[in-house]
């Protein structure tokens, strides 16, 4: 993505150069330059942040930085609605992770079972610690039991 500036201070992002200036044809690999009076440069992409759900990650302008321009990611706290949201949709994830689990291992508990009595009651007991994941306080550390092998 390219940036529009002037005298080193960003005046537009983001600029899709092509759209900008749709009669100019521009080399694959354009850096930036002037086209047709205005200067651009090209933006040098960051990772996207890692972020808790109490954070929104927002895209801010690009910085020059060591004789480049980089996009720039900023956190803000998100809204108590958006926060509540987010915890609601990983606890919806959660359960539903939880009931695959379930579903993937209801063989264990069946009476033509090949396992000992020994596995089944380890499978049984694997098996309530999923039934009560929901109980721990945050899904976004969910500690997840190991099954029996």
């Amino acid at each position: 993505m390219y940036a529009k500036i002037n005298n080193n201070t960003v005046v537009e992002y983001p600029v899709n150069i092509y759209e900008a200036h749709p009669n100019v044809s521009f080399p694959v690999e354009w850096t930036g330059g002037t086209v047709e009076g205005s200067t651009y440069v090209l933006v040098k992409r960051t990772n996207f942040p890692d972020a808790p759900h109490t954070k929104t990650v927002t895209e801010s302008t690009p910085v020059l930085s060591n004789s480049e321009w980089v996009q720039v990611w900023t956190l803000v706290d998100a809204s108590a609605e958006v926060v509540a949201q987010r915890v609601e949709d990983k606890w919806r994830a959660v359960r539903e992770q939880r009931n695959a689990l379930l579903f993937s291992c209801d063989w264990t508990q069946l009476s033509d079972s090949p396992l000992t009595s020994e596995k089944k009651t380890e499978w049984q007991t694997y098996r309530q610690s999923l039934r009560d994941i929901t109980l721990q306080p945050n899904p976004f550390s969910i500690v997840w039991q190991t099954p029996p092998v």
